[in-house]
């Protein structure tokens, strides 16, 4: 069992001429240099207003530059300097995949292309089993380029970087080819392929359907830059969708939302783009707290920069000075999914909610609302719930509520999770029946803010019941007795009645019945209904719900007291 720590106190040379590039097109919303510049994304620029509180250390210019496609202003920001080593160079695929191309092709000149102007097919399969052995998932067969989309872009990159010739249906190597080949220059040939790359990006859209990809596409020299942040080692999908949706808060693209836009980065600036080109390798997977059968976890992948990362492009301006998203923040987004989902949380044991939890606690560890909609899950398995509470009370154990004396710490709204996560542990120690260690919590509750602003009365009292504690439950309640909410007079009649003091059940019963005839009905009820969460008010069929699910089970305790309602209840038909 786990130990649960006290409750707390109060740009670069260009390819030659043999490069035949074509400009991309982008917005025109770039001022050149020294006209406007604009002001730093810290304090909140005019163009990019969704970055206000993002310090990413640029000017309106800079971002602008690197959103636009606008390639001939690169080299204000960077340049393309590539420094590997006859070593590092045998570990980055694009090296690796268009030097066999480009092998194969100069072996066979002339290559006479099908008449989809593609490859032929034996030349497809010998490079296939060869260099491109790994390109493709185990499963895919390849029988033509059309069945290697990897193969195809590489293709289409060798030709945008003036390496590859394709004419009257022949494929031939460049003379710029032939000179990188015959001196293995592995250096010109990646500068040659990144110029290509960034500046017609377009490749990457091929073979999928992800409609805010271009998004994603145009940005390459933003993400790149973003990547630099050197305050964590990991780099996550969703962290850039954040920085790519404030970027474009302002400008009209094709709706990059939430999981879509996380995916379509994990596929085509990381996997198409990243990994290719040797700028990143996937990390290894978070490891959840705990593991017990059935339990699904997230499937993103982390990624990490490599070793030569920074030997790839050299910046005229400096990293990043704080992260474009906090892991506090990219922790609150992923529990919004999970609230928004339209399932139950209570007891489902949903795995898309329980991936969203987990992947809030890998980013930011005392997120006890992520720890309390987990623990909730598991409400139909008391033991995974009480496990996963206690993991979450010993993550959270450092956290204190920022409020003044005078208030409840209930008003410190990221502190409410925390005392939910208390309130989680006691239930389920009531599930097993580990009764006394659940009052236990109560009381703690109840000495940590006395004036019992976290309602901890109104779940110490059926406990007490339950346990045949009636007099200590009478203490309590009249306590903290609010006659406002139908809580006051209902239990107080079921004490009464459990404490054989027959006329003040029935006095109480009366006052409880005109503040509130609809708890009768839910107390009496095999199963009662789901209250959807949100507010109600005093009165309300919400109310009956939210008390007959509170305490109900007391009722069911107390020896013939829902036959005694029963009975008032006919009576009063």
């Amino acid at each position: 069992m786990a130990k649960i720590l006290p409750f707390p106190g109060t740009t670069g040379d260009q390819p030659d001429d043999d490069d035949p590039h074509g400009h991309s097109d982008g917005p025109d919303y770039a001022a050149r240099p020294g006209e406007n510049a604009g002001s730093s994304g810290l304090a909140g620029s005019k163009l990019f207003p969704g970055l206000f509180g993002k310090d990413l250390g640029l000017d309106d210019w800079e971002l602008s530059t690197l959103v636009s496609g606008d390639h001939e202003q690169w080299s204000e920001l960077f340049l393309i300097q590539p420094e590997l080593t006859a070593e590092e160079a045998k570990t980055v695929p694009i090296l690796r995949w268009t030097r066999a191309l480009l092998e194969e092709i100069r072996r066979n000149e002339p290559v006479k292309a099908t008449t989809r102007g593609n490859l032929p097919a034996a030349m497809v399969k010998r490079l296939s089993q060869g260099a491109f052995v790994d390109a493709e998932s185990t499963h895919t067969r390849v029988n033509n380029e059309t069945h290697s989309p990897v193969l195809m872009r590489v293709r289409r990159l060798a030709q945008d970087a003036g390496l590859l010739l394709y004419r009257s249906k022949v494929f031939r190597v460049t003379k710029a080819g032939l000179a990188l080949l015959e001196k293995d220059d592995h250096n010109g040939l990646y500068r040659y392929l990144l110029h290509a790359f960034l500046r017609k990006p377009e490749t990457l859209e091929q073979y999928d359907r992800y409609p805010s990809g271009s998004v994603t596409v145009r940005t390459l020299p933003l993400m790149l830059f973003a990547a630099r942040y050197q305050g964590s080692a990991r780099l996550y999908e969703e962290d850039f969708a954040d920085l790519l949706n404030s970027v474009f808060e302002r400008h009209p693209e094709p709706e990059p939302y939430g999981d879509e836009l996380a995916s379509s980065i994990r596929v085509r600036f990381f996997e198409r783009f990243g990994v290719p080109f040797g700028f990143f390798r996937e990390a290894p997977p978070f490891k959840p707290p705990m593991v017990f059968e059935g339990a699904a976890y997230d499937p993103y992948s982390r990624w990490t920069r490599t070793p030569f990362f920074e030997r790839i492009l050299r910046w005229h301006v400096d990293p990043p000075k704080q992260p474009f998203q906090t892991p506090a923040m990219a922790a609150l987004n992923f529990m919004e999914g999970a609230h928004e989902a339209p399932f139950r949380i209570n007891g489902t044991e949903n795995y898309r909610i329980q991936r969203w939890c987990i992947r809030a606690i890998e980013r930011c560890p005392d997120d006890a609302d992520a720890w309390v909609v987990w623990a909730r899950l598991y409400e139909h398995k008391p033991e995974i719930s009480l496990e996963i509470a206690e993991k979450g009370l010993e993550a959270t154990a450092d956290r204190r509520p920022d409020i003044p004396d005078d208030l409840s710490p209930w008003a410190d709204h990221l502190y409410r999770d925390v005392i939910r996560l208390h309130f989680t542990r006691a239930a389920s120690l009531l599930s097993l029946d580990r009764r006394d260690e659940a009052l236990a919590v109560f009381e703690e509750m109840l000495r940590f803010d006395p004036e019992d602003g976290i309602n901890a009365a109104a779940y110490y009292v059926p406990a007490l019941i339950e346990a045949g504690r009636y007099d200590e439950a009478h203490r309590v309640h009249e306590k903290y007795r609010d006659d406002h909410w139908a809580d006051g007079p209902w239990t107080s009649a079921l004490i009464a009645w459990a404490r054989g003091e027959r006329d003040r059940a029935r006095y109480e019963l009366d006052r409880a019945w005109e503040k509130n005839p609809d708890v009768a009905e839910m107390l009496l009820l095999r199963w009662i209904p789901e209250t959807g969460g949100g507010y109600y008010t005093a009165g309300s069929e919400g109310e009956a719900v939210v008390y007959a699910e509170r305490t109900g089970s007391a009722w069911r305790r107390v020896p013939g007291a829902r036959d005694w309602l029963r009975r008032q209840a006919q009576s009063r038909e």
